[in-house]
Protein backbone atom coordinates (compact mmCIF):
# COMPACT_ATOMS: atom_id res chain seq x y z
CA UNK A 1 0.00 0.00 0.00
CA UNK A 2 1.19 3.21 -0.92
CA UNK A 3 1.07 6.18 1.15
CA UNK A 4 -0.48 8.96 -1.40
CA UNK A 5 -1.94 12.05 1.59
CA UNK A 6 -1.33 15.12 -0.55
CA UNK A 7 0.75 14.01 -3.12
CA UNK A 8 0.36 14.38 -6.61
CA UNK A 9 -1.86 11.72 -8.55
CA UNK A 10 -2.28 11.76 -12.50
CA UNK A 11 -5.67 9.32 -14.34
CA UNK A 12 -5.70 9.88 -17.99
CA UNK A 13 -9.40 8.58 -18.45
CA UNK A 14 -12.66 9.87 -17.76
CA UNK A 15 -15.14 6.68 -17.66
CA UNK A 16 -16.38 4.43 -15.07
CA UNK A 17 -12.83 2.14 -14.31
CA UNK A 18 -11.55 5.94 -13.81
CA UNK A 19 -14.42 7.16 -11.49
CA UNK A 20 -14.12 4.16 -9.00
CA UNK A 21 -10.06 4.59 -9.16
CA UNK A 22 -10.40 8.48 -8.25
CA UNK A 23 -12.70 7.59 -5.35
CA UNK A 24 -10.16 5.51 -3.92
CA UNK A 25 -7.91 8.19 -4.75
CA UNK A 26 -9.88 10.54 -2.86
CA UNK A 27 -10.60 8.28 -0.12
CA UNK A 28 -6.69 8.09 0.44
CA UNK A 29 -6.37 11.79 0.34
CA UNK A 30 -4.62 12.30 -2.98
CA UNK A 31 -4.07 15.33 -4.89
CA UNK A 32 -6.38 14.01 -8.23
CA UNK A 33 -5.72 15.39 -11.99
CA UNK A 34 -8.03 13.79 -14.12
CA UNK A 35 -6.83 14.59 -17.82
CA UNK A 36 -9.61 13.29 -20.70
CA UNK A 37 -11.44 15.10 -23.11
CA UNK A 38 -14.96 13.87 -21.91
CA UNK A 39 -15.41 12.44 -18.34
CA UNK A 40 -18.06 10.66 -16.31
CA UNK A 41 -20.58 13.08 -14.06
CA UNK A 42 -19.40 11.72 -11.08
CA UNK A 43 -15.84 13.29 -11.97
CA UNK A 44 -17.33 16.32 -13.29
CA UNK A 45 -18.94 16.67 -10.25
CA UNK A 46 -15.85 16.35 -8.36
CA UNK A 47 -14.30 18.71 -10.45
CA UNK A 48 -16.57 21.21 -9.83
CA UNK A 49 -16.59 20.91 -6.58
CA UNK A 50 -12.76 21.48 -6.57
CA UNK A 51 -12.09 17.64 -5.32
CA UNK A 52 -9.98 17.25 -8.52
CA UNK A 53 -8.52 19.20 -11.00
CA UNK A 54 -9.65 18.02 -14.69
CA UNK A 55 -7.85 19.21 -17.72
CA UNK A 56 -9.83 18.62 -20.64
CA UNK A 57 -7.87 17.65 -23.34
CA UNK A 58 -5.65 14.65 -24.53
CA UNK A 59 -2.57 13.22 -22.76
CA UNK A 60 0.33 14.58 -23.51
CA UNK A 61 3.88 12.48 -22.32
CA UNK A 62 5.10 15.54 -20.06
CA UNK A 63 1.99 15.17 -18.16
CA UNK A 64 3.65 12.68 -15.69
CA UNK A 65 6.28 15.21 -14.52
CA UNK A 66 5.74 15.93 -10.50
CA UNK A 67 3.53 12.82 -9.95
CA UNK A 68 3.90 9.67 -7.99
CA UNK A 69 1.58 7.75 -9.27
CA UNK A 70 -0.13 7.78 -12.81
CA UNK A 71 -3.24 5.62 -13.79
CA UNK A 72 -4.18 5.16 -17.51
CA UNK A 73 -7.56 4.01 -18.03
CA UNK A 74 -8.83 4.92 -21.28
CA UNK A 75 -10.02 2.64 -23.44
CA UNK A 76 -7.45 3.56 -26.19
CA UNK A 77 -4.29 1.50 -26.79
CA UNK A 78 -2.12 3.82 -28.44
CA UNK A 79 -3.19 6.27 -25.15
CA UNK A 80 -2.50 3.60 -23.05
CA UNK A 81 1.30 2.60 -24.40
CA UNK A 82 1.72 6.42 -24.37
CA UNK A 83 1.33 6.78 -21.24
CA UNK A 84 3.43 3.58 -19.40
CA UNK A 85 6.12 4.93 -21.90
CA UNK A 86 6.21 8.19 -20.33
CA UNK A 87 6.24 6.39 -17.23
CA UNK A 88 8.96 3.93 -17.59
CA UNK A 89 10.76 7.08 -19.08
CA UNK A 90 10.19 9.32 -16.26
CA UNK A 91 10.43 6.49 -13.41
CA UNK A 92 7.18 6.82 -12.06
CA UNK A 93 4.78 4.58 -10.57
CA UNK A 94 2.40 3.52 -13.59
CA UNK A 95 -1.02 1.01 -13.14
CA UNK A 96 -2.23 0.40 -17.06
CA UNK A 97 -5.69 -0.19 -16.75
CA UNK A 98 -6.61 -3.81 -18.44
CA UNK A 99 -2.54 -4.69 -18.55
CA UNK A 100 -1.28 -6.01 -15.49
CA UNK A 101 1.62 -7.14 -17.23
CA UNK A 102 2.45 -3.82 -18.11
CA UNK A 103 1.72 -1.92 -15.07
CA UNK A 104 4.53 -1.44 -12.06
CA UNK A 105 2.17 -1.79 -9.95
CA UNK A 106 -1.41 -2.91 -8.91
CA UNK A 107 -4.38 -1.71 -6.69
CA UNK A 108 -5.42 -4.52 -4.31
CA UNK A 109 -8.57 -5.43 -3.23
CA UNK A 110 -9.26 -4.35 0.12
CA UNK A 111 -11.92 -3.70 2.57
CA UNK A 112 -11.69 -1.48 5.80
CA UNK A 113 -12.56 -3.69 9.29
CA UNK A 114 -12.93 -1.73 12.48
CA UNK A 115 -9.60 -0.30 11.77
CA UNK A 116 -8.69 -3.36 10.23
CA UNK A 117 -7.70 -3.15 6.41
CA UNK A 118 -7.57 -6.53 4.86
CA UNK A 119 -6.12 -6.19 1.22
CA UNK A 120 -5.38 -9.03 -1.20
CA UNK A 121 -3.33 -9.63 -4.74
CA UNK A 122 -3.94 -12.13 -6.95
CA UNK A 123 -1.18 -11.50 -9.61
CA UNK A 124 -2.97 -9.06 -11.74
CA UNK A 125 -6.31 -11.02 -11.42
CA UNK A 126 -8.64 -8.39 -9.90
CA UNK A 127 -12.07 -10.89 -9.46
CA UNK A 128 -10.10 -13.45 -7.52
CA UNK A 129 -8.77 -10.66 -5.38
CA UNK A 130 -11.77 -8.77 -4.94
CA UNK A 131 -13.75 -12.43 -4.15
CA UNK A 132 -11.01 -13.44 -1.09
CA UNK A 133 -10.97 -10.57 0.14
CA UNK A 134 -14.85 -10.61 0.70
CA UNK A 135 -14.36 -14.43 1.74
CA UNK A 136 -11.76 -13.08 4.47
CA UNK A 137 -14.34 -10.20 5.62
CA UNK A 138 -16.86 -12.45 6.37
CA UNK A 139 -15.04 -14.87 7.87
CA UNK A 140 -13.20 -11.98 10.60
CA UNK A 141 -16.88 -11.08 11.07
CA UNK A 142 -18.07 -14.18 12.00
CA UNK A 143 -14.91 -14.49 13.92
CA UNK A 144 -15.24 -11.60 16.15
CA UNK A 145 -19.14 -12.02 16.68
CA UNK A 146 -18.29 -15.84 17.76
CA UNK A 147 -15.88 -14.16 20.50
CA UNK A 148 -18.14 -11.49 22.22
Amino acid sequence: MLNLSGRPVLVVGGGMVATRRVGVLLAQDARVTVIAPQVSEELAQHADSGQIVWEQRGFEPGDVAGNVLVLALTDNPAVQEAVRRACEIASTLCLVGGHPRSSTLWFMAHRLLDGLTVAVSAGGNPRRAQETVENLARHIKASKSSTR
